[in-house]
């Protein structure tokens, strides 16, 4: 029982500095674009709705990265908790 508190334990810890490293990574990539925009705003021999174009394709590119980075945190979070269900139910059967 005290094994099983002290795992509890570690994976908040590890869940507290996932959560401070997933924040940095938004307020970076947020600032990021932000910078972007600023520079493309202030480029000179760009039509406007061509800025417009190229900040929209900018951010879909962290998007669809995006996107499919969360799409696979959670099928791989699911599947170690599947994978853990399924090796406790083992060892309760032998």
């Amino acid at each position: 029982m005290r094994l099983c508190n002290l795992n509890y334990v570690k994976y908040l810890k590890e869940a507290e500095l996932y959560d401070e490293k997933k924040w940095f990574v938004f307020i970076f990539i947020t600032i990021l674009l932000i910078v972007f925009y600023c520079i493309i705003s202030i480029l000179k021999g760009i039509e406007y709705t061509d800025k417009i174009t190229i900040c929209i394709s900018f951010t879909g590119l962290f998007a669809t990265f995006g996107g499919a980075y969360l799409g696979a945190k959670i099928s791989g979070d699911n599947a170690r908790k599947k994978y853990g269900d399924t090796i406790k139910s083992a060892k309760g059967r032998k």
